[in-house]
């Protein structure tokens, strides 16, 4: 059961800058808080955003991200344009 999401794309609800936050931090929140990798999703689009998407049980690039990104993440999703995190959120019923 996924009981923590992590978004680092434009336009999200959730942007998280500070000069000592990094994709680190999901694996400190997951600690902090006492859920598993396995509790964990997160979308992201950027290089930044790639040791996130590996720190968690599901990492989810963002259709618009770089082949790289890509590459990191265990799924695709649609663009930042086409409401990806909705569509993926939706269809693998995290939300109704």
């Amino acid at each position: 059961m996924i009981k923590i999401a992590f978004f680092d794309v434009d336009g999200t609800l959730l942007r998280l800058r500070h000069k000592e936050l990094s994709a680190n931090t999901a694996a400190a929140v997951l600690r902090h808080y006492g859920f598993s990798k396995d509790e964990a999703i997160a979308f992201g689009d950027g290089h930044n955003d790639i040791e996130m998407l590996e720190n968690v049980g599901m990492g989810i690039a963002m259709g618009n991200a770089k082949d790289e990104v890509k590459a990191k993440a265990d799924f695709v999703c649609k663009s930042v344009e086409d409401d990806g995190i909705y569509h993926y959120c939706i269809e693998n019923k995290l939300i109704f």
